[in-house]
């Protein structure tokens, strides 16, 4: 397996549990493990000091880089240089959430490559959520989950959340006729996708169960997250231009902020989207 691992770490409680969780996720891989941190160069020391015990089963794959600067665009372009196929990083949030404009928000909203924010500790085996919708987005996510070697010792659940179109009506639109019917048909299509899924998550050795809820995406998966204890949610990402950021965000950066656990962000490479618009935008979030 192929797995080029960046792992980004400030030396904070976050990174160490970032740190604790990372041999697992490059086992079953030769490729070296590129520990970097943003800091100047007696502090990195430290740093690196204090992370190499977490570190001591893969030391041999190490490769140590400081950089300078501001850590969300030094992580970002050594990610690119490096062609990551994974960052990791630790949440320094409070209280499980994550601080808007955080450094692993940043991250996570514009590195070419899927982002893992890692929260606290992990059950053993990892009780991992997937959110499944009718986009290729959730398609990807679930795809990438199959390639970590996580996966065979996960309890993987597949959630899918559909709008609550009678509440809807209710509320706003006050056409009741047919909502019933509509709501039904997407409850359809959702246990179809779930069946999909279910089947390639067989085919990989994991037997994965599923469940439809209904209401805001990101509400209800931080929601399902809570009931069941979940470690770990994978949600995957797609671009968002400026103007869509402000007036309806994202599934996953809602997810993101709000979660009480890990979230691995599984987006498209930067070079695979189809705007030059978009890939600007991209590129400039990472100031914000």
């Amino acid at each position: 397996m192929k797995m080029r691992v960046l792992f980004a770490t400030d030396g904070s409680a976050g990174s160490a549990a970032a740190a604790k969780l990372l041999p697992q996720l490059v086992r079953g891989s030769a490729d070296p493990v590129l520990l970097l941190t943003v800091a100047p160069a007696e502090t990195a020391e430290e740093i690196f000091r204090r992370t190499a015990p977490l570190l001591e089963s893969i030391s041999w794959r190490l490769e140590k880089r400081v950089e300078h600067g501001d850590p969300a665009r030094s992580i970002i372009r050594v990610a690119e240089e490096s062609a990551a196929d994974l960052v990791v990083l630790g949440s320094r949030g409070r209280a499980g959430l994550l601080a808007l404009g955080s450094v692993a928000e940043r991250v996570a909203r514009t590195a070419h490559c899927p982002v893992l924010v890692v929260r606290g500790e992990h059950h053993h085996p990892m009780r991992v959520m997937v959110g499944i919708d009718a986009s290729e987005h959730s398609e990807r996510a679930a795809a990438f989950l199959r390639r970590l070697p996580i996966l065979p010792s996960s309890e993987v659940r597949l959630l899918a959340v559909v709008p609550n179109l009678r509440e809807v009506a209710r509320l706003h639109l006050r056409v009741p006729s047919g909502v019933t019917t509509l709501d039904e048909q997407l409850r359809e299509e959702a246990r179809g996708r779930l069946a999909v899924e279910t089947a390639r998550f067989a085919a990989a050795g994991v037997g994965a169960a599923s469940e439809i809820r209904s209401g805001d995406p990101s509400v209800g998966i931080v929601g399902a997250a809570v009931d069941e204890g979940t470690d770990l949610i994978v949600v995957g990402s797609h671009c968002l231009l400026p103007i869509e950021r402000i007036f309806v965000g994202s599934v996953s950066e809602e997810t993101l902020h709000n979660a009480p656990c890990s979230v691995l962000v599984v987006r498209e490479s930067l070079a695979a989207l189809p705007l030059p618009s978009c890939r600007q935008a991209a590129a400039g979030a990472a100031a914000w």
